[in-house]
This record gives C-alpha cells, sequence and structure tokens, in this order.
C-alpha cells in the first residue's frame, strides 16, 4: 500500500519551465505546501516536505533543499541553495549563488557561497511592501546592534538583551524572536530539531 504523502498547493501560483515540486515524505510530515501568489521560474525546485509561504519570488533554477521552509513575500535570486531543514524569513532577499546552511532571518539580505552572510536590512524590499520608513529604522538598528556593535558580546546575548526590551517595535521583536529559535540547534537550523 502506497504511503499517504501529499503535495498541495494553494491558489494564484505561477510555475514556469522545469519547476520541481516533491511531495511528502512519511517519514518527513507527509506533505509539501505551497501557499498563494507565489512565482517560481524556470528549473526552480522544491524538495521534500517543505513549506513555501505566500507572495513569494524563487528564482531561475534555486533548489530548496528537503523540510525548508519559505516565510512569506520572500525573494530567492537565481541559483540560490539551501541545506535541507533550513528558515528563509520573510521579506528576506538572497543575492545570486547564495548558499544557505542556516536559517537566514526575516527582514535581511543574504549574500556569498557557503556559509553566506547576513548584509544588512532587505531596505528595497520592505520599502516596495509598503513599510512605515519608522519601522525600517527600527529593523536597521536592531540590525546594527546584533551584527556591527555588539561591544564584544556574543550574538546570543546580544539577542537575549533586545528579547528583553520592552516596548520593541513588532518587526523587531520576530527577528529576535527567529534568532531565538535559529540558535536553539546547533547549527543555526530550527526545523532541524524536528528530524526524526
Amino acid at each position: 500500500m502506497e504511503p499517504d504523502t501529499r503535495l498541495i498547493i494553494g491558489e494564484g501560483n505561477v510555475f514556469r519551465e522545469n519547476v520541481t515540486l516533491n511531495r511528502g515524505t512519511p517519514h518527513g510530515g507527509g506533505q509539501t505546501v505551497i501557499g498563494s501568489n507565489n512565482y517560481f521560474m524556470i528549473g526552480a525546485h522544491i524538495g521534500h516536505d517543505c513549506e513555501v509561504e505566500d507572495n513569494t519570488v524563487i528564482s531561475n533554477y534555486v533548489q530548496i533543499g528537503g523540510h525548508g521552509k519559505i516565510e512569506g513575500n520572500a525573494w530567492l535570486s537565481a541559483f540560490t541553495g539551501t541545506h535541507q531543514f533550513v528558515t528563509i524569513g520573510r521579506f528576506t532577499f538572497t543575492g545570486g549563488h547564495c548558499g544557505c546552511v542556516h536559517d537566514i532571518p526575516p527582514f535581511t539580505r543574504a549574500a556569498g557561497i557557503y556559509p553566506c552572510e547576513i548584509r544588512g536590512i532587505n531596505t528595497t524590499g520592505l520599502e516596495r511592501a509598503g513599510f512605515a520608513q519608522e519601522r525600517i529604522e527600527a529593523l536597521k538598528e536592531a540590525y546594527r546592534y546584533l551584527y556591527r556593535r555588539r561591544n564584544g558580546k556574543t550574538m546570543a546575548q546580544a539577542v537575549a538583551e533586545l528579547a528583553g526590551q520592552n516596548e520593541l517595535d513588532e518587526n523587531v521583536r520576530y527577528l529576535v524572536e527567529f534568532l531565538q529559535r535559529a540558535a536553539r540547534h546547533r547549527l543555526g537550523r530550527y526545523r532541524e530539531l524536528s528530524r526524526r
């Protein structure tokens, strides 16, 4: 008897030539889920047991390893590749040939080949999405603190300090919570904790 595995696809998606989508596997949750209003360019591949939320752009020959997650409004440039179990945060932009071996925080720009690096806040993407300037500035300030001005603190210490602040911008709070989740796995891939 064939196992009950699925590929669930939402509405309004565009799939260009040679896109491949794998359905889920019996030991990986059983389903791959594609949200709505995504654009998959030529040769893109979404591995088994993945989740792609809404309004993403998956450019030419992007390869998403099994159990990966692409949060809403992310833009992955050509030839981006992800290790299995990697999460790409919402409103993230990856440069071409970006090699993602750990979770990529939301609202950021990532570039580089194995491992990629966080290169700043995705200002252009956020402006296009209609984010208010004060929200973008709050994210930029959080980025500067976390990646540029830690003054000898580890990333974990800087994240904990931000997490303890009251009245954080909701997007900064989400960024901090995302980083806390990623740090729970030794290689920075939160979803890997679900590995059986």
